[in-house]
């Protein structure tokens, strides 16, 4: 009744923490240790591998799931590529074949690639492109990738933005310096300008064609400004006819945003789709699936969708020692010039000591890799982000590992000392601001006294309803079923 009415609230009785803020301070690394931190970010936190398509090869996790993935869109994209020749050809006596044709098969495609965020969605699509698509067949696609991490994600002005983007890329891809000639535009616009050249301006043609171009070039400034986005098809269908190459856009990292974000750009791709002859991707979270299963543009639109599982956080850490490993086998004949070249000045011994001493602390104890894969939801950026918070947190002292690795000394470390950094990180106790992945499931907020046990009960109530119901889509609840219970 105070709090309605406006008045202060007061507690018959004072909290009071364990341990006050004030008693907890921030560890001293040493220079050896803020160093391996750096090689542990080269190698571990890169998921893109765009400045080292190698490591993008060696230390991708392929699972069965992926590796049918890689098969089934190498399959698709030939049907398509297939298709482009038959339906760009102008011999009349195809055209029957054409329609038969176009009956059977699809007239083009709109992929999903489904899965976790940090799933290693964009490592995987990226990776099909560059590296597991037949390099003859890669020639014949034009391959267009907009990254959404470099949007406001204002929806407002997205559209706009991604039309954009589209126009810059495309252009990029197809001309030479990013730019057209005025006689690759005038193919693009061949039926405008046969319209001027016969129709409205056929006097003006005839009379001074140097004019007539000048005017046309104008007509064409002005309808790439006022109509981008039908530019951009124009720039698509030229791909198709004139190069031969099929349209693969892909709209990247959307999982970066919100839902309703997500689905903004799920309908534009779904735009350019229906607009053109195209191979589209879109990456999407399973959460943003489950959620618009029941309602969304997802129910209105036919696509291809392919769930990506994420790899074990063993297997992508033992990936990328072995990286690390092959790399220093390399280097002896060529003076650490590799990990120079990454900004690591690091001699080599301590970093073949450092991938040893990553072994015996992540990969050969398995409980360890597994409870951080928990911890982080299974999303690959997170768990590397936490194992190298415990890695270089002082309370392992990697640099004192390290030390007794290269002098010949076993490596003993406690398990005790490991879920210790775990909770830690760089502090001498657990401090709950400097924690993004950890959470004190008993504290409570002196100006809102709960029970220290509603964070248990709803753990529990999704545990149980996981229990009760094997399907995927019933082993979930919102936010406002579980404010209903």
């Amino acid at each position: 009744m105070n709090e309605v009415e406006g008045l202060q609230i007061h507690h018959s009785e004072q909290l009071h923490q364990v341990i006050n803020d004030r008693q907890i301070r921030l560890l001293s690394k040493s220079q050896l240790a803020i160093d391996l931190d750096q090689v542990f970010s080269g190698f571990f936190s890169n998921m893109s591998g765009e400045t080292d398509p190698d490591m993008l090869a060696k230390c991708f996790v392929e699972s069965k799931e992926s590796r049918e993935a890689d098969n089934t869109l190498q399959k698709i994209t030939d049907n398509l590529i297939n298709q482009i020749d038959i339906v760009s050809s102008a011999e009349g006596f195809e055209l029957q074949e054409q329609i038969r044709i176009a009956v059977e098969t699809r007239t083009g495609e709109f992929v999903l690639v489904i899965g976790n965020k940090g799933a290693g969605k964009s490592t995987f699509i990226d990776r099909f492109f560059r590296l597991v698509m037949d390099q003859d067949l890669r020639k014949q696609c034009l391959i267009i990738r907009v990254d959404l991490a470099d949007s406001t994600g204002d929806l407002g002005t997205i559209s706009g933005w991604l039309t954009d983007k589209l126009k810059d890329e495309i252009e990029r891809s197809l001309f030479t310096d990013g730019i057209p000639t005025y006689e690759e535009l005038q193919g693009m616009f061949y039926k405008e300008y046969q319209r001027w050249r016969k129709a409205e301006y056929k006097y003006l043609y005839e009379n001074n064609k140097d004019q007539f171009k000048i005017k046309f070039g104008e007509y064409i400034a002005t309808f790439v400004k006022e109509n981008p986005a039908s530019y951009v098809i124009f720039l698509l269908e030229h791909s198709i006819v004139a190069r031969k190459r099929m349209p693969c856009l892909i709209f990247d990292n959307t999982d970066h945003f919100p839902q309703q974000f997500q689905e903004h750009v799920f309908q534009f791709a779904q735009s350019i789709y229906r607009a053109v002859f195209s191979f589209v991707i879109c990456p999407i979270t399973d959460r943003t699936i489950w959620q618009l299963s029941k309602s969304g543009p997802f129910q209105s639109y036919r696509t291809r969708s392919f769930y990506l599982p994420v790899p074990s956080t063993k297997d992508i850490l033992t990936k990328r020692v072995r990286f690390i490993r092959e790399k220093l086998d390399e280097e002896e004949s060529t003076s650490g010039r590799y990990f120079l070249d990454k900004g690591i000045r690091l001699r080599v011994e301590d970093i073949h000591a450092f991938a040893r001493c990553m072994e015996d602390l992540l990969i050969s104890t398995d409980y360890i890799s597994r409870m951080i894969s928990w911890i982080a939801n299974h999303d690959i950026r997170r768990s590397l982000q936490i194992s190298q918070r415990v890695v270089t947190s002082p309370v392992i002292g990697i640099d004192e590992l390290v030390r007794v690795y290269l002098t010949n000394n076993s490596l003993s470390i406690k398990p005790f000392q490991i879920k210790k950094a775990l909770v830690n990180c760089d502090y001498s106790n657990f401090y709950q601001e400097n924690s993004d992945f950890v959470l004190n499931l008993f504290s409570i907020r002196p100006d809102q006294i709960t029970s220290p046990l509603v964070k248990l009960s709803l753990l529990r109530i999704l545990s149980d309803r996981e229990n009760q119901y094997q399907g995927q889509d019933e082993a979930y609840l919102t936010v406002e079923d579980i404010q209903d219970l």
